[in-house]
């Protein structure tokens, strides 16, 4: 959270697993100013990889802020570029919320 002086790699966890079926990039855990060049490091070497899909599960996710979404629309901007569809699963209700006042939700979770 903002002011946390704890280490942000205790703060955030992303793993990421590709396979021919597609990559997973699971997230957990606080994405903020401190953290969010991991996640968007983790988009993009996923990306690197050209899987046929890249699916974001932020189920772990408790706190998301603006540099967190700017990681996430990055990510996706690649993924365009890449022609590699993207999109963002098991959110919970306070980050979904923050992706639906930012205007991003229908972007990152089109079937939404």
């Amino acid at each position: 959270m903002p002011g946390d002086h704890r280490d942000p790699d205790s703060r955030l966890s992303v793993d990421v697993d590709v396979a021919p079926a597609g990559a997973w990039v699971t997230v957990a855990g606080e994405v903020d100013v401190d953290t969010a060049d991991r996640l968007r490091e983790s988009l993009f070497n996923a990306l690197g990889r050209r899987p046929t899909r890249l699916t974001v599960d932020l189920g772990g996710v408790t706190f998301l802020d603006s540099i967190g979404i700017a990681a996430l629309v990055q990510g996706y901007r690649l993924a365009l570029e890449f022609a590699i569809p993207m999109i963002i699963e098991n959110y919970r209700p306070s980050v979904e919320r923050v992706l639906e006042i930012s205007g991003v939700l229908p972007l990152l979770s089109p079937e939404r």
